[in-house]
């Protein structure tokens, strides 16, 4: 779940229902995401995934046409 050195979101909850089952305390579990927006979200989520397109996959957002980057086509 880790490509170029970052985690899938989904890697935060993977063990999540195992380790809140393991317990009958209470617990406040935080979540740190990288956040869902933002020019490099296309790494935090596999293809399998990937809704609407066309996507902008690149970091640096002015490289990206506008239909790249307001589209709303779910595939």
């Amino acid at each position: 779940m880790c490509q170029d050195g970052r985690y899938l979101d989904e890697a935060l909850v993977q063990d999540l229902t195992t380790q809140i089952d393991s317990t009958s305390a209470d617990h406040v579990v935080v979540v740190h995401k990288l956040g869902n927006h933002g020019p490099s979200y296309y790494k935090r989520y596999p293809v399998a995934f990937e809704r609407f397109v066309p996507t902008c996959n690149c970091s640096d957002l002015a490289t990206c046409s506008r239909q790249r980057m307001f589209s709303k086509k779910a595939r």
